[in-house]
């Protein structure tokens, strides 16, 4: 395998992702910071938009029942409950 721009692929040698080391890409994009080398899609597109290389871990996403705050829930009518006045005696 080989990470270089400069040598075609062949039969016998394969390319090779010089950020993730990815050996299969639907394409391949030369790298901009190393000059030379040659990223899969996914880094190519990564490097050209954040002009950094692209993590190789990335942070977990977060599922909708995890964290976050909490989702309000829609109460009916029929849910709601009058709350009793209370009078309070006037200060006359």
């Amino acid at each position: 395998y080989t990470d270089e721009v400069g040598i075609k692929e062949s039969a016998l040698l394969k390319r090779l992702c010089f950020n993730c080391r990815a050996v299969q890409a639907p394409s391949w994009r030369k790298s901009k910071l190393n000059v030379g080398k040659i990223l899969c899609n996914k880094c190519g597109i990564y490097e050209s938009t954040h002009m950094t290389p692209r993590p190789l871990k990335t942070r977990p996403r977060r599922s909708n029942t995890e964290g976050g705050p909490p989702k309000k829930r829609k109460i009916s009518k029929k849910q709601i409950q009058p709350q009793p006045q209370i009078l309070l005696p006037s200060a006359e």
